[in-house]
């Protein structure tokens, strides 16, 4: 079981058109992991995840926006944000476990949802399928663990999550974090 915490970064696809729009792509972010070595090298993995939130903000009456390739109208000043988390499996490759440093590196799919909603726009119906939907996409991650007990070490890792529809790592976010792990 392993847990990792750091900072995360979005993709956010969005460009301004017209105003001084803020695009907030950073925040904090955690992986939760369960995993199962069947070999000396290789195992099952199962995380779910919270990247936290990117965000448009200072949207003002008038400003435009493009995402997906359409632009966006804005009618009434706010912020539109969107929370990442979801959940996947896959397989994780692992060098020596008896040694002090081991390395890892980990592949697979996840289901991912970006939450949220918005009425700030002229029409809100696009934007709410895309920067608001949900999906499967394709996750890696790799990693370097220092063994400080037995059955506890220490991490640091850098995970990408695809938020594509189509399990690829396009429109991706990233975790760079520290971890703890404990093994049973």
């Amino acid at each position: 079981i392993k847990i990792n915490y750091g900072i995360s970064s979005h993709d956010m696809g969005t460009t301004t058109s017209i105003g001084t729009i803020t695009h907030d792509d950073e925040d904090e972010g955690y992986i939760l992991s369960a995993g199962y070595m069947v070999g000396d090298w290789w195992g099952i993995d199962f995380m779910y995840y919270d990247l936290g939130s990117s965000t448009l903000g200072a949207l003002d009456k008038g400003d435009v926006f493009k995402s997906g390739g359409i632009n966006h109208y804005v009618d009434t000043a706010g912020t539109i944000k969107n929370d990442i988390s979801g959940y996947g499996i896959g397989f994780i490759g692992s060098s020596n476990n008896d040694s002090f440093w081991n390395t890892y590196l980990k592949a697979g799919v996840h289901s991912w949802d970006k939450s949220g909603s918005t009425t700030l726009l002229n029409d809100n119906n696009h934007i709410n399928a895309e920067f608001f939907s949900q999906g499967i996409g394709a996750y890696g991650g790799i990693g370097v663990a220092y063994n400080v007990y037995d059955t506890i070490s220490v991490d640091i890792a850098y995970d990408i999550i695809g938020l594509s529809k189509d399990a690829s790592f396009t429109s991706s976010s990233t975790l760079i974090s520290l971890g703890l792990r404990a093994k049973f």
